[in-house]
């Protein structure tokens, strides 16, 4: 089985990198026949990743795919609307995360998520915010990473 997650700016102005995400998605769907896509489920990158995760669904019903929403806390319903409300298979609040504060949760789930997986798919474009601290991690730990645009150090201040 592979698995996989996702490390993107929470806005994104260029929604041209979709095609890269969808090629990136189907080339995965070529390694094996069974796989789990995990999702931090907020902002513009991790909405369209759902959505091509759901189509790529649709179109290989044979393969196993499994596509799950990681929270970094138990959130009300209200809190929980503000989450993709795409169709995942199954809604994880990682145990790990269990005496974590709040305002470090987010940093741990993506830690947590990157731990899970063998490869991240990353849409960085500037040294800065959790989508670079995220791609950072997984750069430590050796996982896989397939970039689908990065920051150049000379468009960075």
């Amino acid at each position: 089985m592979l698995s996989c997650t996702f490390a993107g700016h929470r806005k994104i102005y260029a929604p041209e990198f979709k095609v890269k995400l969808r090629s990136t998605l189907e080339g995965l769907l070529t390694v094996d026949d069974s796989f789990v896509f995990y999702n931090g489920g907020r902002g513009d990158f991790d909405r369209i990743a759902a959505l091509e995760i759901a189509s790529v669904k649709r179109e290989h019903p044979r393969l196993s795919i499994r596509h799950y929403l990681v929270l970094p806390y138990l959130c009300s319903d209200d809190e929980l609307r503000g989450y993709v409300p795409y169709d995942f298979d199954e809604i994880i609040l990682p145990s790990a995360l269990d005496n974590i504060h709040y305002k470090a949760a987010i940093k741990k789930r993506n830690e947590w998520m990157v731990d899970q997986s063998d490869y991240l798919i990353a849409l960085v474009l500037k040294k800065s915010g959790g989508a670079y601290a995220t791609l950072s991690y997984a750069r430590a730990m050796c996982k896989s990473i397939i970039l689908l645009s990065e920051f150049s150090d000379d468009s960075v201040n």
